[in-house]
């Protein structure tokens, strides 16, 4: 099992989500199959994370009616001290079940930072 870093994914204007693959160049469409899934709030960040599945391109903003949400990351505590909240999504009996693509992070704050990563199954 591989463990793999898709870096830091800025959501740069709250109720506007962004993919969790932001980091990657993809071709439309393209999947990126992994087995779990972790996102992670950033240390300095102010506001509540929010994460959608099954989205395409999302035409509204879903922070209040929920359609899509699949996990809610708190604002951390403190910034050197946390806790650091995070979602983690897991399908032990499906090796590479999750398509990192099909997921999108939105925040209650623009700028709020996530970071992202994934296993291989």
């Amino acid at each position: 099992m591989a463990l793999l870093s898709f870096g830091i994914v800025t959501v740069t204007s709250g109720g506007t989500p962004v993919r969790a693959t932001q980091n990657l160049t993809l071709a439309t469409g393209e999947p990126v199959p992994l087995q779990t899934v972790r996102i992670q709030a950033h240390p300095g960040n102010t506001g509540v994370g929010y994460v959608f599945a099954g989205m395409t391109t999302p035409a509204a903003d879903h922070r209040t009616d929920g359609v899509g949400l699949v996990g809610v990351i708190p604002a951390p505590v403190s910034a050197t001290q946390g806790p650091f909240g995070y979602v983690e999504f897991t399908l032990p009996a499906t090796p590479n079940g999750i398509n990192l693509a099909n997921l999108w992070l939105d925040a209650s704050a623009s700028s709020q930072k996530f970071i992202v990563s994934g296993t291989l199954g």
